[in-house]
C-alpha cells in the first residue's frame, strides 16, 4: 500500500472512532444530562449515523483500491443495516413526545426520506464517482428540505 494510501486509511479510521463514539449517545432519546429537545436529539443521531457509514464506505473504498481486505470499520452495508433500526427506534420514541399533528407528520416525512439516503449510500452497479457524488448531493438536499419542513412545523 502506497504511503498515500495509508494515510487515507489512519485518516478514515480516526474519523470513524470520533463518529462512532458519540453515536452510542446519541441513539437514545432524552438520555440524561442532554439539554437538547428530543426532537433535535432525533435530528443528531440520524445525522451522525449517517456520516460514520459515509466514513465506513469511504474507508472500504481506499482498501478496494489499495487491494486491500476490508475491516469491520470498512464495512458499511454492517453500518447501514445496523443504523435503520436505531433510528427507526429513535423517530418511534420522538413521535411519541410530539403534539402537534403537522410535526408528527413531518418527523414521518423525515425518517421516509432518511431511510431513502440511507438505501442509496451503496453505489450502483456500473456507476461513475461523478453520478455517485451527484446522486449523494440529491439524496442530502432531499434529507435537508424535509428536515426544513420538521423546523417550520415546529
Amino acid at each position: 500500500m502506497s504511503s498515500n494510501a495509508r494515510s487515507l486509511v489512519r485518516l478514515a479510521a480516526v474519523t470513524f472512532a470520533l463518529l462512532a463514539n458519540p453515536m452510542a449517545h446519541a441513539q437514545e432519546v432524552n438520555p440524561a444530562g442532554d439539554p437538547r429537545s428530543p426532537v433535535d436529539q432525533y435530528r443528531a443521531a440520524t445525522q451522525v449515523g449517517l456520516a460514520q457509514c459515509k466514513v465506513a464506505k469511504a474507508l472500504a473504498k481506499v482498501h478496494a483500491d489499495a487491494g486491500e481486505p476490508q475491516e469491520e470499520a470498512s464495512d458499511y452495508a454492517a453500518c447501514l443495516r445496523a443504523l435503520k433500526p436505531r433510528t427507526d427506534q429513535a423517530m418511534h420514541r420522538v413521535l411519541k413526545t410530539v403534539k402537534k399533528a403537522k410535526l408528527k407528520q413531518a418527523i414521518t416525512a423525515y425518517g421516509k426520506v432518511f431511510a431513502g439516503a440511507l438505501a442509496g449510500v451503496p453505489p450502483l452497479k456500473d456507476e461513475s464517482n461523478d453520478d455517485y457524488e451527484q446522486r449523494q448531493l440529491a439524496w442530502v438536499n432531499q434529507v435537508n428540505a424535509a428536515w426544513e419542513e420538521v423546523e417550520n412545523q415546529r
